[in-house]
């Protein structure tokens, strides 16, 4: 991992953890950047289990992008009651991934 780190200027915006050449945004990082591959797909899976009925479906159907800002913008529900584990999840899921991306 060191020798990927060094190769790159701490400036540079692109990913340093994959070879997709293209700039680490919070939708590449969350879920587009094969190095969190098996991370993702556990912490995500949670999240979709969570779905009261839909989002799920809605969510996988969706860009990377616009699946980050639905997510960041808390799915626009407005019975927040029913949706608190699908929130809990996400926020979950969100927490994870950071924290693995921040140990780099």
């Amino acid at each position: 991992m060191n020798e990927v780190v060094s190769q790159y200027s701490n400036d540079s915006p692109l990913c340093i953890l994959c070879d997709m050449n293209v700039i680490e945004t919070v939708s590449h990082f969350l879920f587009d950047c094969p190095y969190f591959k098996d991370i993702r797909q556990v912490h995500w899976q949670e999240v979709l289990d969570a779905d009261p009925g839909g989002v799920s479906d809605a969510l996988m159907n969706m860009t990377s992008v616009d699946r980050t800002v639905c997510i960041m913008r808390g799915y626009n529900m407005n019975d927040v009651e029913e949706c608190q584990e699908l929130f809990t999840a996400t926020n979950n899921f969100c927490n994870k991934m950071y924290q693995c991306r921040r140990t780099l």
